[in-house]
């Protein structure tokens, strides 16, 4: 289980103009893809220790 943190709680920001609404727009898509990354590293990493720890079938 994972924790909320403090900047996942920042859904609103409020803009002045039409540059800073896409400054926000691409801000957010950025981290967007940088967390989605992250995680299919993260998941790449574990599914290949549990194959490697896991025994191997002899037939």
């Amino acid at each position: 289980m994972h924790n909320a943190l403090p900047e996942d709680l920042n859904l609103i920001q409020v803009v002045d103009n039409e540059d800073e609404v896409l400054e926000a727009l691409d801000n957010f898509y950025k981290k967007i893809q940088f967390v989605s990354k992250t995680f299919k590293k993260q998941r790449g990493c574990l599914k290949s220790n549990l194959e490697s720890n896991s025994p191997r079938r002899t037939e």
